[in-house]
């Protein structure tokens, strides 16, 4: 299906189209030059920036009693690029600088892509803005991976009113993550959000340990006259009064109400990842 996008009485057919909250992502459209001219022209203008609802640029939806509408988001200096075709029309292109390489920090990155499958320089930014050692051997599986929702333990710290004051405690609750996702595009073009930082970092974690089989295998180790240990080596989970210790060469380094809380606790302040055998 093609799709056109309209300016008052202008019509030039619509290639690709991602939008967002603020404004629009990507843009790209062919047409004749006095008609893409107009169109870019009063997308480019201060005035409208940020104002989709009402907007004169519009795209039909088949189907739908209402059209896509379109604007630019404000403060934003969008790159166009602008190719004169062999028919004597133009395709021209409006980039958001949301979607470049410079924009790229420690957050994560947008990811514009005509391919299928993994994208051509996916590896190279992550490895860039994602504060984890990677190897470009894992790109193929971290790229499937990352789009897929990672459900894993966390740490809630809640303060509640006790005694007389707030106390800060803290509750093992389960969270989920999707590191990649796909944003809602027109065209042949896709728009990924790629996320890094927080519990996004810790979902990439879960994806690599998974993959390659890190982490610290525990044993579970019967007690009489019941209840259980998990040990190896020099590392150690005992039941206590209070619940649950974690031991290393002997010595107390946590201690939570139960078996998960611990391990969470350990994985989230030691960076030490244990695997409970079944």
């Amino acid at each position: 299906m093609i799709n056109t996008i309209n300016f008052n009485d202008l019509s030039a057919m619509l290639l690709d189209f991602v939008d967002g909250s603020d404004g629009f992502l990507y843009l790209r459209m062919v047409g004749p030059e006095t008609t893409v001219g107009a169109i870019w022209a009063k997308l480019s203008a201060r005035d409208g920036r940020g104002q989709k609802w009402g907007s004169e640029v519009r795209i039909p939806r088949p189907g739908r009693h209402y059209p896509d509408y379109v604007a630019a988001q404000k403060h934003i200096t969008y790159r166009t690029l602008r190719t004169r075709l062999p028919s004597g029309m133009v395709d021209l292109a409006l980039i958001h600088p949301a979607l470049t390489v410079a924009e790229d920090n420690q957050r994560g990155f947008h990811l514009l892509t005509y391919a299928e499958g993994l994208p051509p320089g996916f590896f190279e930014r992550l490895n860039q803005t994602l504060s984890i050692s990677l190897k470009p051997e894992w790109s193929t599986w971290l790229w499937a991976q990352g789009q897929q929702t990672q459900a894993f333990p966390v740490i809630e710290i809640k303060s509640e009113y006790e005694g007389g004051q707030y106390v800060d405690k803290a509750y093992l609750t389960e969270t989920t993550q999707t590191p990649i996702s796909r944003l809602t595009s027109l065209g042949q073009a896709a728009c990924y959000t790629v996320q890094c930082q927080g519990r996004y970092k810790q979902a990439w974690l879960q994806i690599i340990r998974q993959q390659l089989g890190l982490g610290i295998r525990l044993a579970k180790v019967p007690l009489s006259p019941g209840g259980c240990q998990y040990l190896n080596g020099s590392w150690g989970a005992h039941p206590s009064a209070e619940g649950w210790t974690l031991r290393h060469d002997n010595q107390v380094i946590a201690q939570a109400p139960t078996v998960n809380h611990l391990l969470t606790e350990a994985r989230e302040t030691l960076g030490v990842h244990f695997i409970i055998e079944s």
